[in-house]
């Protein structure tokens, strides 16, 4: 039998409503407009009744999921599966979900009770990730997807340092949560949590940018990100001469981006900057070449002098 989290905070009783109220509340356009996948309880809270929803299953506007949610075509899969498992979408899918930017370890990561006892996984690849234990904030056991502060939380003791760094500047960066609460959280957790914290800046304009930044930082070298030059924002700067470019869009050589990124190494060269670009791919996945090419630069002291 599939048990969801422990039930701390109790459900309210459902209030009553006005006659007539209730049927104003359409359960397809409902559950749409709520991830796609609602709790029974929180359509009792909205005055529908457990007819209704019968109703509806019947007449296939819903689908059941589970024996306490509901869910309409079109769903997020990964939502969909965290709550079949018994738990709340969380950490990197979490973050994929809000649209953050993040590395995707193609793994499903489910926040479930400490007293866990879900439906098994068994077999499945690649096998669900579940992060056991509450978090820093409440859950509550209508939930599908965990809170900012939980989802933050999990990633800074999941992930390697860096990536939990991009995706918190990614946070910042989109306004999910600001830098202060952020501060006073990591205060709080202390640990792993204080650690990543440290290393944000809402600067960043993409995660790309962040793991250069913070990967250099560990050698002592400092980069400045999104530096104005010329009216034109650089990517990195290194000293006052070495100019880090990152694609951080992916292989779309193509595309009107590039064009315009082209243009602007150029202008730059022409002002005597050291532009060094790099793919996507190379920062995330060939990181000994990208570190070389900085540290040759430097070795020539192509961060300290314009180039003649």
């Amino acid at each position: 039998m599939l048990q969801l989290f422990s039930t701390d905070w109790q459900i309210q009783p459902t209030r009553c409503r006005p006659i007539g109220q209730a049927d104003s509340v359409e359960i397809e356009p409902f559950v749409r407009s709520h991830d796609k996948i609602v709790h029974r309880a929180v359509l009792r809270q909205q005055g529908i009744s457990a007819y209704r929803v019968r109703r509806a299953i019947e007449s296939k506007d819903v689908f059941r999921v589970g024996r306490h949610r509901v869910a309409v075509n079109g769903c997020n899969p990964q939502l969909l599966r965290a709550v079949q498992l018994g738990g709340q979408l969380t950490c990197v899918s979490a973050a994929l979900y809000r649209e953050l930017w993040t590395k995707d370890d193609g793994r499903l990561h489910v926040a479930v009770s400490p007293a866990f006892s879900g439906q098994s996984a068994d077999g499945e690849t690649p096998t669900p990730l579940l992060h056991w234990g509450r978090g820093l904030a409440p859950t509550h056991v209508t939930d599908t997807i965990v809170s900012v502060i939980n989802m933050l939380s999990h990633i800074a003791l999941c992930q390697p340092p860096e990536l939990a760094v991009a995706i918190f500047d990614s946070a910042l960066n989109k306004g999910v949560i600001a830098r202060q609460e952020l501060i006073q959280l990591s205060r709080a957790a202390g640990g792993r949590m204080q650690r990543v914290v440290d290393l944000c800046t809402a600067g960043a304009d993409s995660g790309i940018e962040t793991l250069i930044r913070v990967r250099l930082g560990w050698r002592g070298i400092a980069m400045r990100i999104q530096v104005s030059i010329d009216g034109h924002p650089a990517d990195g700067l290194i000293g006052e001469w070495l100019v880090i470019q990152a694609d951080g869009y992916g292989p779309h050589s193509g595309s009107p981006q590039r064009s315009k990124d082209l243009k602007q190494d150029a202008r730059l060269l022409l002002q005597g900057y050291t532009v060094l670009r790099f793919s996507y791919a190379q920062i995330l996945y060939e990181w000994e070449y990208v570190e070389e090419e900085i540290l040759a630069a430097m070795a020539q002291r192509l961060h300290l002098r314009p180039r003649r």
